[in-house]
């Protein structure tokens, strides 16, 4: 689908970390965030959400809110040794647009029952004005959702002492 394209982000980076001391590195963060979990947490990330393999691993935001802006979606990142001192990181970020969409069918439901309820030009052209807003409502939230996504996974990179920035893959 053309409209995922836009939606879903790649990205690489090299590193002159080796992947075996990366995935160290986040069992042990994994291993502590299990350790110490609570119901409440101050930390950036939640590392109990992490779900790790022989060289990749995803991390599935879920929401258990009804906030939007939080960031839910997953983010895919895979490990691929170049040779013993470099590994590559590529990241994959998937904005979760599902639920996006159920707002977008409702709202067309309400605005085709307001339409049959009062069918005059009154009615028609407030419609005409609020359908591209919550058009550009839902591309908002979209984007931030991703931006907040590409944020956690900024986090989870530099708990992993690796430091350079990703580059966007076309």
């Amino acid at each position: 689908m053309p409209f995922l394209k836009k939606v879903i982000r790649t990205y690489q980076l090299q590193t002159d970390i080796p992947k075996d001391i990366l995935l160290k590195r986040l069992q042990e963060l994994i291993d502590k965030a299990k350790k110490d979990a609570k119901w409440f947490s101050l930390a950036n990330v939640d590392y109990r959400q992490v779900k790790l393999d022989a060289d990749r691993f995803i991390i599935d935001r879920e929401d258990i809110t009804l906030n939007s802006l939080k960031g839910r979606g997953v983010i895919t990142v895979d490990l691929q040794r170049v040779n013993d001192n470099v590994t590559t990181v590529k990241t994959e970020i998937k904005p979760m647009v599902i639920s996006l969409w159920m707002h977008a069918i409702i709202l067309l439901i309400m605005c085709t029952a307001i339409i049959s309820a009062s069918p005059n030009s009154q009615t028609v052209l407030v419609l005409f004005i609020l359908l591209p807003i919550a058009f550009a409502t839902f591309r908002f939230t979209i984007t931030i959702q991703r931006w907040r996504l590409e944020s956690y996974l900024d986090f989870i990179l530099s708990d992993l002492g690796i430091k350079e920035e990703m580059i966007e893959d076309d």
